[in-house]
Parts: structure tokens; sequence; C-alpha cells
């Protein structure tokens, strides 16, 4: 097993299929949301000791798993503390899915270069971006996407990954921000940063 802070709000767990099958867990067990597979992520966090030093004593999790080529499970866990507008809804739908929703349209970026490297994994990931802007205010840059974007079920993807490269991401507050910031790429912004 290896475990990774990506920041203050992401961590990943590398498990093998030979490690999950030791804790008896199958990916039926995982993909039906079974009683089993929740006590095994708390497990796993008890068991990789990150639960103090990532802080997630009051914090809603995000939990996601997936499975690659080389027989490895990725278990990505990111928190949402610090958005408590993103509404976990805990209603199965036929595919036994967990359906989430995401609000936060705004995301802080501490340069141009965790920006460049969102922009280019969007295209690696295949990413949903939609109309995005782009905009600096004290010489941080902001991210700020459509309500329309965010709302699309496919964004849910772009806010997991988008949280490993940003350094903050709010949803209130928008047009006091927009007030005060320089913009800087109207409605494509990351479209624009790709063909960099």
């Amino acid at each position: 097993m290896k475990v990774q802070i990506v920041n203050n709000n992401k961590a990943m767990i590398l498990l093998t299929s030979k490690e999950l099958a030791e804790k008896q867990i199958t990916l039926n067990d995982i993909k039906e949301g079974k009683e089993r597979a929740r006590d095994f992520f708390f497990e796993i966090l008890e068991e990789a000791q990150i639960s103090e030093e990532f802080g997630m004593e009051s914090s809603q999790l995000l939990i996601e798993v997936s499975y690659t080529n080389d027989d490895l499970f990725m278990i990505t866990i990111t928190k949402a503390d610090c958005i408590p507008d993103v509404e976990i809804i805990n209603k199965m739908k036929q595919a036994k899915n967990i359906s989430y929703t995401v609000s936060s349209n705004l995301y802080e970026f501490n340069n141009l270069y965790n920006l460049y490297l969102f922009a280019h994994k969007t295209i690696e990931e295949d990413l949903f971006v939609g109309c995005n802007s782009l905009y600096e205010l004290n010489n941080k840059y902001y991210l700020l996407f459509s309500n329309l974007t965010i709302k699309r079920a496919s964004f849910v993807k772009t806010f997991s990954i988008i949280t490993e490269y940003s350094s903050n991401y709010y949803s209130k507050k928008v047009l006091e921000f927009l007030e005060y910031s320089k913009p800087l790429i109207k409605n494509s912004a990351l479209q624009t940063i790709q063909k960099i």
C-alpha cells in the first residue's frame, strides 16, 4: 500500500488486487456501496495513518476508486469541508452509483505553472471544462467556471482533479471578486492555455 498526501484537500492510496483480496473486499462490494466497503475505507485511512495529518474529523469525503491495467486500485479521497455546498446525495440510482453535484465555480492557483499543468491534464484525462475564464488578483490566478458548466454531471471528475492543482476553491461572493480582479482570458481560458 502506498499513500500520498496530494494537498490539504486530497490524498491518494494505491493498493494491489492482492492487498484488496487480503482485506476480503471485492470490486462489487465497492461498486454497490456495501457497509463492508465503507468499513474498509475507514480501515484503510486508519492503516495509512493519514486521518490526523489529513484532518478529516468534521469533513465530508468524496471517495473515488479507480482500477488500472497494472492490477492496481487507486483510492482518491477529497475533503469537501471548505465548500459546504457540495451536496452529497445519498440516493442510489438504478446503476447503484452515488450522485454528486458540485457548486464551487471559482478556483485559486498560486501560479501560472500549476494552471498550465491542470490545463494539460484536462487533455490527458479528457475532462469536461465548458465555459471558463481566467482572472488575476494580488498575484494569484483564478479560474471561474460558468454555473451551467459546474452543473453538468461530467464536471464532477474535473472537480476531483482540479483540487490537485488549485490551492483553494470557492462558490460564494463571486460577484464581489469580479469587481476587484483583472480579467485575462474570457470564456475559454483552459482551451487557450492548452494550445501553449
